[in-house]
């Protein structure tokens, strides 16, 4: 799955059925990508679990440095392994996917996300509930045109 912090792309390959689609999911409730796009369309899925993963990689990065610090208090330990991966070239890498994480809450604040997975066609439209973007297509599809 590809995470990226794009809010909308557009699907040519649909048909016209919608000028845009966002999928907000987390690791439990994978979207299936099951539409023919062309090789070029990446179609973006905002995993709302993210954050959770960056801030996972940035634990074990500390708790990796604090094995190498000398025997001593706890939180010293961790506050030196802290600043030191803080001042390391790998830092800026943990800090991007913070970023990241924390930029597909607020897109899903932003877009009024109440639950997940949610496909969001053209920005207003929302289909709760499906991980399929072929049957999202289809509610979406028979909704707007009644």
């Amino acid at each position: 799955m590809r995470i990226v912090l794009l809010l909308m792309i557009s699907l040519v390959s649909l048909d016209g059925v919608a000028g845009s689609v966002a999928i907000y999911t987390n690791d439990a409730n994978p979207v299936q990508l099951d539409i023919d796009l062309p090789g070029d369309i990446v179609l973006p899925i905002q995993n709302l679990d993210a954050i959770t993963h960056a801030k996972a990689e940035l634990n074990t990065a500390v708790s990796e440095l604090v094995k190498r610090e000398p025997p001593g208090p706890a939180p010293k330990r961790y506050k030196k392994a802290f600043f030191e991966l803080l001042n390391s070239p790998a830092w800026r890498s943990h800090e991007e996917a913070l970023e990241k994480g924390n930029g597909i809450i607020i897109n899903a604040v932003q877009q009024r996300v109440e639950k997940i997975p949610a496909i969001i066609f053209d920005g207003k439209y929302v289909v709760y509930g499906v991980t399929s973007l072929k049957e999202a297509v289809g509610i979406y599809s028979r909704e707007v045109n009644r």
